[in-house]
């Protein structure tokens, strides 16, 4: 992310709509300090912190609230005129890390496709979203009135993923040699970045499969009797590779509408035959 840091990439320009964290801000006189350990202990002790220039005891975190009033010394004031005139000129809107969970960011979205519009390059500017997560896309899609008109690029993986890969992208098409050192820092967070991935995806799928054997494993009791060893043998049947064929008929006695038959109808071959016959068992003791 140090190509879009302001201090890390001084001739890039950022505007930090909600503020930055290592700063402190003087709502009445919107002077900007940097935090400093002095300020850091004095808020810890609860007290207040008198700003260099107005000498309020007003200063506070340079940090956007919910529902902050004074959120006119977070924001610049011209930001969305900033806004206007680089989308004059961009070429894509990038949405990083953004849920769309918010009824803001649906804003921000509305007023970049409103801009654009008015200056006629909606059709000529991509928008992505760049999340893991699918439920990004969902949401931003779901709040528009008009579903139909949003076109946007659903990229789903992470920041440090795609956007080293943006980087090298324009240094190779702009023939720029990157230094060696981001290079190197890029290829160790795209790396990362994809064990990361690996790993929560093999942990998700392990996650199914516990669920799938869970489901599968039968609970049936006779006369305060656990059938235990069956449990064991359904759990081991789980991992069963399933058959393409249609689902066998339902053995004479079992009502088709009963719902743990109607349930194992998805379940392995192996499992379903397993059911199957704890059902006809169960079906002889009750004959006892």
């Amino acid at each position: 992310m140090d190509t879009w840091h302001h201090e890390k990439n001084p001739e890039g320009i950022t505007v930090e709509m909600h503020g930055n964290i290592s700063y402190v801000v003087c709502p009445s006189c919107h002077a900007v300090e940097r935090l400093s350990g002095p300020v850091m202990d004095t808020m810890k002790a609860c007290q207040p912190v008198a700003c260099s220039a107005c000498y309020k005891d007003e200063m506070r975190f340079k940090v956007m609230l919910y529902d902050d009033e004074q959120g006119d010394c977070i924001t610049p004031e011209d930001v969305f005129e900033r806004l206007e005139d680089d989308l004059a000129v961009a070429g894509a809107v990038v949405w990083v890390g953004i849920s769309f969970e918010q009824s803001a960011s649906t804003e921000y979205f509305r007023k970049v496709r409103h801009i654009l519009a008015s200056q006629r390059r909606l059709e000529d500017v991509t928008q992505v979203i760049i999340n893991p997560s699918d439920e990004a896309y969902f949401n931003l899609v779901s709040s528009m009135s008009k579903k139909e008109d949003v076109k946007v690029l659903d990229v789903r993986s992470t920041s440090d993923e795609v956007l080293p890969r943006i980087v090298q992208h324009l240094h190779e098409t702009l023939g720029i040699k990157p230094d060696p050192a981001y290079a190197k820092a890029a290829a160790e967070a795209a790396a990362a970045a994809a064990a990361e991935r690996r790993r929560v995806l093999a942990a998700e799928a392990e996650a199914v499969a516990a669920g799938a054997a869970k489901a599968a494993t039968p609970a049936l009791t006779r006369r305060g009797r656990s059938s235990s060893g069956s449990g064991c043998a359904v759990a081991a049947a789980a991992g069963a590779t399933p058959t393409a064929s249609s689902a066998s008929p339902l053995p004479q006695g079992i009502d088709e509408m009963d719902s743990a038959a109607a349930a194992a109808l998805a379940l392995p071959e192996a499992v379903r035959q397993h059911f199957w016959r704890m059902q006809q068992l169960q079906q002889q003791w009750q004959q006892q």
